[in-house]
């Protein structure tokens, strides 16, 4: 019965352990330069950190109208770049990131802000 109670003790505070998040809690600090937005996925060859997901409220608006909040936020988040950014009726996300280097976005199609 005490072996029983053991492990049962030991599944129950391994649980957190592996069900916890492993994303890295340290805290970025803003940007305060241009963001560069795009619809576009970048090709593997690029390398950034991923800061994770942005999104601001479009309504009926234009997408294109709403990326200087999207740029704004990301700006916050200490990303300089905002990828694969998508229309989810009424909201406009994408992925907030930080590029190692800014010259290797040179040829991807994209506007700053």
């Amino acid at each position: 019965m005490k072996t029983k109670l053991l492990l049962l003790f030991l599944i129950f505070i391994s649980i957190p352990v592996f069900a916890g998040d492993s994303k890295d809690t340290t805290k970025i600090s803003s940007y305060n330069q241009k963001v560069f937005i795009t619809q576009s996925v970048l090709p593997a060859k690029i390398q950034y950190e991923y800061i994770g997901e942005v999104k601001v409220y479009k309504g009926w608006r234009a997408a294109v109208r709403v990326y200087p909040k999207l740029a704004k936020k990301a700006r916050k988040l200490g990303a300089n770049a905002v990828i694969n950014v998508r229309t989810s009726y009424p909201h406009l996300t994408g992925q907030a990131i930080r590029l190692q280097n800014l010259e290797d976005i040179n040829e991807i199609k994209g506007i700053w802000y």
